[in-house]
C-alpha cells in the first residue's frame, strides 16, 4: 500500500471541506454543513466538525434478515452501551436508540438493511447534526 503525503493528505482534507453542501457516499447522500469534514471508510461516512467539538458516523450495511432490534442489541453490548428504546412518535418512529460513553446511537432499517447512526457531541452542534440526520437518504 502506498503511503500519501501529509501535503497530499492536507490537499484532499481541504478540497473534502471545500465542498460543504449535498455530498455522495455510494449509496448514501448527505447534506454536509459548512465548517465540516466528511470521509468514507468502507460502508461508514465520518463527518467531523472542524473545531473536533462534534462528530457524526453514518454506516449502511445488509442485515441478512436479522431484527433491528437484535442489531442494536448486538451493537449495545459490543460498545458497553445502554439497553436498547425503542422510539415512539416522530420522525425516527419505531427505531431503536442507546448510549454508550458520551455518544447517542440510533439504528433504523428493514430484514433487508439498516442504517446506523452515532452521534458524539451533539450539545455542540445540535441544529447541525440534527439538519444532516434529517438530510440522510439512500439512492
Amino acid at each position: 500500500m502506498k503511503k500519501l503525503s501529509l501535503a497530499l493528505v492536507f490537499a484532499l482534507l481541504i478540497s473534502v471541506s471545500a465542498f460543504a453542501g449535498v455530498q455522495e457516499f455510494g449509496s448514501l447522500v448527505i447534506d454536509v454543513p459548512a465548517g465540516w469534514t466528511a470521509t468514507q471508510d468502507g460502508t461508514t461516512v465520518g463527518i467531523v466538525k472542524n473545531d473536533s467539538s462534534a462528530s457524526m458516523s453514518v454506516t449502511l450495511e445488509t442485515n441478512e434478515g436479522v431484527s433491528i432490534h437484535d442489531l442494536a442489541t448486538a451493537y449495545a453490548k459490543e460498545l458497553n452501551g445502554t439497553e436498547p428504546t425503542q422510539i415512539k412518535g416522530g420522525t425516527f418512529d419505531g427505531d431503536w436508540t442507546f448510549n454508550f460513553g458520551n455518544s447517542e446511537a440510533l439504528i433504523s432499517g428493514d430484514d433487508k438493511n439498516y442504517i446506523l447512526i452515532v452521534v458524539t457531541g451533539a450539545d455542540n452542534a445540535a441544529s447541525e447534526l440534527t439538519a444532516m440526520m434529517d438530510s440522510i437518504a439512500i439512492k
